[in-house]
Protein backbone atom coordinates (compact mmCIF):
# COMPACT_ATOMS: atom_id res chain seq x y z
CA UNK A 1 0.00 0.00 0.00
CA UNK A 2 2.73 2.48 0.94
CA UNK A 3 4.68 1.87 -2.26
CA UNK A 4 1.51 2.41 -4.32
CA UNK A 5 0.94 5.71 -2.49
CA UNK A 6 4.55 6.80 -3.15
CA UNK A 7 4.25 5.79 -6.80
CA UNK A 8 1.02 7.78 -7.07
CA UNK A 9 2.67 10.86 -5.51
CA UNK A 10 5.63 10.58 -7.87
CA UNK A 11 3.33 10.31 -10.88
CA UNK A 12 1.26 13.27 -9.70
CA UNK A 13 4.41 15.36 -9.23
CA UNK A 14 5.67 14.35 -12.68
CA UNK A 15 2.29 15.21 -14.24
CA UNK A 16 2.20 18.58 -12.49
CA UNK A 17 5.76 19.51 -13.56
CA UNK A 18 5.72 18.21 -17.13
CA UNK A 19 2.14 18.80 -18.28
CA UNK A 20 -0.08 20.77 -15.93
CA UNK A 21 2.55 23.42 -15.07
CA UNK A 22 3.44 24.38 -18.66
CA UNK A 23 -0.24 24.33 -19.67
CA UNK A 24 -1.06 26.60 -16.71
CA UNK A 25 1.74 29.01 -17.71
CA UNK A 26 0.44 29.08 -21.31
CA UNK A 27 -3.00 29.86 -19.90
CA UNK A 28 -1.52 32.74 -17.90
CA UNK A 29 0.14 34.13 -21.05
CA UNK A 30 -3.15 33.79 -22.95
CA UNK A 31 -4.92 35.75 -20.19
CA UNK A 32 -2.31 38.54 -20.42
CA UNK A 33 -2.79 38.75 -24.19
CA UNK A 34 -6.58 38.73 -23.75
CA UNK A 35 -6.16 41.68 -21.39
CA UNK A 36 -4.18 43.61 -24.04
CA UNK A 37 -0.55 42.76 -23.26
CA UNK A 38 0.63 41.85 -26.76
CA UNK A 39 4.24 41.74 -25.60
CA UNK A 40 3.59 38.59 -23.56
CA UNK A 41 5.55 35.60 -24.88
CA UNK A 42 5.23 31.95 -23.90
CA UNK A 43 8.40 30.15 -22.87
CA UNK A 44 9.02 26.92 -24.78
CA UNK A 45 10.10 24.73 -21.87
CA UNK A 46 10.50 21.55 -23.88
CA UNK A 47 10.56 20.29 -27.45
CA UNK A 48 7.42 18.19 -27.05
CA UNK A 49 3.90 19.12 -28.15
CA UNK A 50 3.52 21.68 -25.36
CA UNK A 51 6.80 23.36 -26.35
CA UNK A 52 5.68 23.43 -30.00
CA UNK A 53 2.36 24.89 -28.89
CA UNK A 54 4.21 27.66 -27.04
CA UNK A 55 6.24 28.50 -30.18
CA UNK A 56 3.09 28.51 -32.32
CA UNK A 57 1.37 30.69 -29.73
CA UNK A 58 4.25 33.20 -29.89
CA UNK A 59 4.12 33.25 -33.69
CA UNK A 60 0.38 33.92 -33.56
CA UNK A 61 0.94 36.76 -31.08
CA UNK A 62 3.65 38.28 -33.32
CA UNK A 63 1.28 38.25 -36.30
CA UNK A 64 -1.49 39.75 -34.18
CA UNK A 65 0.85 42.55 -33.10
CA UNK A 66 1.85 43.22 -36.73
CA UNK A 67 -1.78 43.22 -37.88
CA UNK A 68 -2.84 45.63 -35.16
CA UNK A 69 0.13 47.88 -35.97
CA UNK A 70 -0.87 47.93 -39.63
CA UNK A 71 -4.49 48.72 -38.75
CA UNK A 72 -3.38 51.55 -36.46
CA UNK A 73 -1.23 52.99 -39.26
CA UNK A 74 -4.13 52.79 -41.73
CA UNK A 75 -6.48 54.38 -39.20
CA UNK A 76 -4.01 57.21 -38.60
CA UNK A 77 -3.65 57.75 -42.34
CA UNK A 78 -7.41 57.74 -42.94
CA UNK A 79 -7.94 60.29 -40.15
CA UNK A 80 -5.19 62.46 -41.65
CA UNK A 81 -6.73 62.19 -45.11
CA UNK A 82 -10.12 63.25 -43.77
CA UNK A 83 -8.55 66.19 -41.91
CA UNK A 84 -6.42 67.41 -44.84
CA UNK A 85 -7.53 70.86 -45.91
CA UNK A 86 -5.44 71.11 -49.08
CA UNK A 87 -4.02 68.80 -51.70
CA UNK A 88 -0.53 69.49 -50.33
CA UNK A 89 -1.64 68.38 -46.85
CA UNK A 90 -3.23 65.29 -48.40
CA UNK A 91 0.01 64.35 -50.18
CA UNK A 92 1.91 64.89 -46.93
CA UNK A 93 -0.42 62.57 -45.01
CA UNK A 94 -0.10 59.80 -47.59
CA UNK A 95 3.70 60.06 -47.76
CA UNK A 96 4.31 60.51 -44.01
CA UNK A 97 1.80 57.97 -42.71
CA UNK A 98 1.76 55.52 -45.59
CA UNK A 99 4.22 52.82 -46.40
CA UNK A 100 6.38 54.79 -48.82
CA UNK A 101 9.88 53.53 -47.92
CA UNK A 102 12.05 56.59 -48.53
CA UNK A 103 10.83 59.79 -50.08
CA UNK A 104 11.77 63.36 -49.37
CA UNK A 105 9.31 65.19 -51.60
CA UNK A 106 6.14 64.63 -53.59
CA UNK A 107 4.40 66.79 -56.17
CA UNK A 108 1.00 66.63 -57.86
CA UNK A 109 1.20 68.07 -61.36
CA UNK A 110 -1.78 68.46 -63.67
CA UNK A 111 -1.64 69.10 -67.39
CA UNK A 112 -3.09 72.14 -69.16
CA UNK A 113 -4.62 71.61 -72.60
CA UNK A 114 -5.30 74.00 -75.48
CA UNK A 115 -8.60 74.02 -77.41
CA UNK A 116 -7.28 71.31 -79.74
CA UNK A 117 -6.63 68.98 -76.79
CA UNK A 118 -2.84 69.28 -76.92
CA UNK A 119 -0.94 69.49 -73.66
CA UNK A 120 0.63 72.92 -73.40
CA UNK A 121 1.92 72.92 -69.84
CA UNK A 122 2.21 71.09 -66.57
CA UNK A 123 1.13 72.97 -63.42
CA UNK A 124 2.05 72.14 -59.81
CA UNK A 125 -1.22 71.79 -57.89
CA UNK A 126 0.11 70.37 -54.62
CA UNK A 127 3.41 69.47 -53.05
CA UNK A 128 4.98 68.13 -49.89
CA UNK A 129 8.53 68.07 -48.61
CA UNK A 130 10.25 66.36 -45.70
CA UNK A 131 12.64 69.32 -45.53
CA UNK A 132 15.51 67.16 -46.78
CA UNK A 133 17.01 67.65 -50.23
CA UNK A 134 15.68 69.84 -53.01
CA UNK A 135 12.39 71.54 -52.21
CA UNK A 136 9.54 70.88 -54.66
CA UNK A 137 8.36 73.60 -56.98
CA UNK A 138 5.81 75.94 -55.37
CA UNK A 139 2.10 75.37 -55.97
CA UNK A 140 1.08 77.28 -59.08
CA UNK A 141 4.40 76.83 -60.87
CA UNK A 142 3.72 76.38 -64.58
CA UNK A 143 6.07 74.44 -66.86
CA UNK A 144 5.45 74.96 -70.58
CA UNK A 145 5.79 71.86 -72.73
CA UNK A 146 8.09 73.79 -75.07
CA UNK A 147 10.50 74.50 -72.19
CA UNK A 148 10.45 71.08 -70.49
CA UNK A 149 10.66 68.29 -73.09
CA UNK A 150 10.34 65.52 -70.50
CA UNK A 151 6.60 66.34 -70.30
CA UNK A 152 6.18 64.53 -73.64
CA UNK A 153 7.66 61.38 -72.09
CA UNK A 154 5.27 61.65 -69.14
CA UNK A 155 2.37 61.63 -71.62
CA UNK A 156 3.53 58.38 -73.25
CA UNK A 157 1.40 55.33 -72.59
CA UNK A 158 4.45 53.38 -71.46
CA UNK A 159 6.39 53.40 -68.22
CA UNK A 160 9.19 55.93 -68.08
CA UNK A 161 12.28 54.35 -66.52
CA UNK A 162 15.50 56.24 -66.06
CA UNK A 163 18.73 54.37 -65.40
CA UNK A 164 20.43 57.69 -64.68
CA UNK A 165 18.32 60.84 -64.89
CA UNK A 166 21.35 63.10 -65.12
CA UNK A 167 22.77 61.44 -68.24
CA UNK A 168 19.62 60.12 -69.92
CA UNK A 169 19.16 62.01 -73.24
CA UNK A 170 15.40 62.33 -72.58
CA UNK A 171 16.04 64.45 -69.49
CA UNK A 172 15.82 68.19 -69.99
CA UNK A 173 18.49 70.40 -68.35
CA UNK A 174 16.13 71.77 -65.67
CA UNK A 175 15.19 68.29 -64.44
CA UNK A 176 18.81 67.11 -64.54
CA UNK A 177 19.82 70.14 -62.46
CA UNK A 178 17.17 69.45 -59.81
CA UNK A 179 18.14 65.78 -59.61
CA UNK A 180 21.80 66.72 -59.35
CA UNK A 181 21.23 68.83 -56.22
Amino acid sequence: GLSALLLGLLMATFFRNSIAGPVQRLGDIAARIRDGDLTAQARAESSDEIGQFALTFNSMTDRLRATIGSLEQQYSMSRGIMAAGTLSELIGVVVERGTVPVINRAVLNLFEYDDAGTVTAMVVHANWSSGVGTQPSPVGTRYRTADVPIIDHLLAHEPVVFADVQTDPRTDPATAAVVGE
